[in-house]
């Protein structure tokens, strides 16, 4: 469920990254944004079905 919270701060990584014209991902950081951005689908998913609580 922490996944669900972490995924959208992956946008505000990348959006800070650009600014500083900067690299956006190493290749081990592109590998953990997928999962985390799966995982938080896959969370997200499980609390609108009702299978986990976010409580």
């Amino acid at each position: 469920m922490c996944a669900a919270l972490y995924a959208p701060g992956i946008l505000f990584y990348a959006w800070a990254r650009f600014e500083t014209e900067r690299r956006l991902f190493h290749p081990v950081e592109v590998a953990i944004a997928i999962v985390l951005g799966a995982l938080g689908l896959y969370a997200a998913y499980q609390m609108w079905t009702g299978a986990i609580s976010a409580l």
